[in-house]
Order: C-alpha cells, then sequence, then structure tokens
C-alpha cells in the first residue's frame, strides 16, 4: 500500500498542530509492514526542501520525496503536476483537510481528515476567507473515499455541517508526541522555569491567540484573581493568530500576565510539570491537544464545556463557556488546591495508525 502526504505541512513543525499530528502519524504508520510512505513538496526553496527531509528522516530515511522545485501557483498550473505526484501512488491522503488542486480523482484514492470545522461554526473568526476556505472543505468531502476525524465531536460537525454521510466518516483521534513517563523524566531533569516565573506561583494558557480560544474571558476572570492575589503570575504560551491585535495588546498590558509566543517543547513540558492550574477557555475545539498534554504532566484542569474538549478532559474542571464569573472561580480553587488532578485519557497514535490503516484498506479493496 504505497500512501502519499503532504510534506508542505511538516514545515509548520513544531508551531502548527496539523503538523505534529502528521508527524507522529507518519511514525506510527511507518511501523506497519505492508505502508510505504512517500511525501510530496512544492518549493522553489531549497532550505524548505532539506527542512522537510530532515522531519522525514527522523521518521524514516526510506521515505520517498516527490519534489517540484516550483512555486506553488505555477505547479498548479502545469498540466502534468497530478501526473507527476499520483504516479505509483495508491491512495493520497490530504491530512491538513484541503485537496490541492492538482489531485486527479480518477488516478489514486483520497483519504481526508478535518481536524475541525470552526469556519462552518463560527465564520468569520479563524480565517480571512471564509467562503473560499469552506468551497475547499466541500469539494475535499465530495472528493474523498474515506474522511477521518480526530474527536467524536468533530465527526458529528462534519455530518451536520458539510452534510457528509456517516458511514463515509471515522474517528481517528489525535493524541499527545509524549508520555506519562517522558513528563516525568523532564520534571527529574529539574529545568529551570522562565526567569519571569521563578519563585511565583502561576496558572498556566496555551494556545494560538485567537477569537475562539477566548482569552479575553482568560484575561477578564485573571483581573478579579489577580485583585485578591498580586503574588501570582499568568502564564500566557501561544503565537499570534487572526484578527488578534487587541488581544496582543491587553495580554501585553495586563498586570501580571507573562506572555511567551514560542516556548521550545521542553520548555512547554517543564510549565505544565510545575503550574498550580491549566485552563483551556477555548469555546470551539476539534480535539484540544494542550488539554490532554497538561493532563498528561498532571496538571490541575479547567476547561470550557461544549466542544471536543469534552473527550479529551474526563474528570477535569468543565465550565461553562465564555463566563468570566466561572473561571474566576476555578482560579481561586486552583490557589485553594481544590481541582484535583485526574488522569488523562489513553489516547495512541498506535491505535489512531490502525484506525487510519483499516481505512485506506476499506477503500483500496
Amino acid at each position: 500500500m504505497r500512501l502519499l502526504f503532504e510534506g508542505d505541512i511538516l514545515l509548520h513543525y513544531p508551531c502548527g498542530g496539523v503538523s505534529v499530528c502528521l508527524l507522529e502519524l507518519m511514525k506510527a504508520l511507518g511501523t506497519q509492514p505492508e505502508i510505504r510512505l512517500a511525501a510530496m513538496q512544492m518549493t522553489a526553496s531549497p532550505l524548505q526542501w532539506r527542512k522537510t527531509r530532515t522531519f522525514l528522516d527522523k521518521i524514516n530515511p526510506d521515505i520517498k520525496m516527490r519534489f517540484l522545485p516550483l512555486p506553488g501557483r505555477l505547479a498548479f498550473a502545469l498540466p502534468g503536476t497530478g501526473r507527476y505526484f499520483q504516479h505509483g501512488i495508491d491512495l493520497f491522503h490530504a491530512f491538513n483537510g484541503i485537496v490541492p488542486p492538482w489531485f486527479h480523482a480518477g488516478r489514486t484514492k483520497l483519504a481526508v481528515t478535518f481536524h475541525d470545522l470552526v469556519i462552518f461554526r463560527h465564520p468569520g473568526i479563524s480565517a480571512p476567507l471564509d467562503d473560499p476556505a469552506q468551497a475547499a472543505y466541500r469539494r475535499a468531502a465530495e472528493l474523498a473515499d474515506v474522511v477521518f476525524t480526530v474527536s467524536d465531536f468533530t465527526r458529528r460537525e462534519a455530518i451536520e455541517l458539510v452534510g457528509l454521510p456517516a458511514e463515509k466518516v471515522r474517528v481517528a483521534a489525535n493524541a499527545a508526541q509524549f508520555t506519562c513517563e517522558d513528563a516525568m523524566q523532564i520534571r527529574n531533569r529539574n529545568l529551570p522555569l522562565p526567569e519571569k516565573l521563578k519563585g511565583r506561583p502561576f496558572l498556566l494558557a496555551v494556545g494560538i491567540v485567537s477569537p475562539r480560544k477566548d482569552y479575553e474571558t482568560l484575561l477578564a476572570a485573571w483581573k478579579i484573581f489577580y485583585r485578591r492575589h498580586p503574588q501570582w503570575h499568568l502564564a500566557i504560551v501561544g503565537k499570534a493568530g487572526w484578527h488578534c491585535g487587541d488581544t496582543i495588546r491587553q495580554i501585553a498590558t495586563t498586570a501580571g500576565v507573562v506572555h511567551f509566543q514560542e516556548m521550545p517543547y521542553e520548555g512547554l513540558l517543564n510549565l505544565y510539570l510545575h503550574t498550580s492550574g491549566y485552563l483551556n477557555l477555548s469555546y470551539y475545539e476539534g480535539f484540544g491537544m494542550p488539554l490532554l498534554e497538561a493532563m498528561l504532566c498532571s496538571a490541575p484542569c479547567c476547561y470550557a464545556e461544549g466542544s471536543a474538549m469534552d473527550e479529551v478532559g474526563c474528570g477535569a474542571r468543565a465550565i461553562p463557556p465564555r463566563n468570566i464569573e466561572a473561571a474566576a472561580a476555578a482560579m481561586e480553587d486552583f490557589a485553594c488546591g481544590k481541582i484535583p488532578v485526574v488522569d488523562a485519557p489513553s489516547f495512541s497514535w498506535t491505535e489512531s495508525a490502525k484506525i487510519y490503516a483499516q481505512g485506506y484498506r476499506d477503500c483500496l479493496k
């Protein structure tokens, strides 16, 4: 079984959640003897090609790479692009939910993964061009032989909002890129915290700064909490996303808030391991990777209910979305140690890879 993925996605690692998930899935699929992996990339930059090749070598140096040294728009215009990428391939997997223009449905089978459907449920908050994005998702759903979603919540959203038939959609949950054991190894190394957090208790929020992450509610609740507890800090880890200028300015000017646009992998785990409480107040998540990571690091957790985080945060403190009072109360309970640590759910890339592989087999029959 010869599978083709888009290598361009890996260029966003580790800041892009989809890139992290693709890398981990390819690692897990690479252990299955009947699967042969390949990646394609269109770029005029040798540096980008080498970066992608480095990621693939970490998975398996035998992964073939189909490289077209042209800018994407020019490559799309060439009539032979699809034939070049799809030749000798059994199935192309559009892991970011969008099928490239060069794909020809008659040449190979197609798998698509939808990570969330926020552009349908909350148009206008996640991307500057909703209509083209929605059209691209609908095209992917129509062309796909099998569609995967990363949670039961996203499966229901895909059926309702995109009109996918239920029998076409399978759930293959995401998983973290580390285990509880990996986290404990970081703890045992006694890594130092960032200078601004040393010697002070802190709460933690992780996620790109964009409207659906609802940092507005987080900051409003923090101001209530901070008036009573000025010795505490709120650490926010997340780069700027869409429509976030006002939020970034508010983060920068709110007392007690420390913002990290980027954080090395081990540094982020160290924050999870030392925080007195992790909050994710996003009102729409297709999965909820940072919540899972915090739980794996034994951090007490609080999240906004009503999306896929209900599947991830089993037993953690769930509060209504966009509720400042409930968020401030959770912060008080973190400070008093009233929110217990709960076991993280047992998501596994090995198990998800089996679901993906069976889906591939079924549509290749």
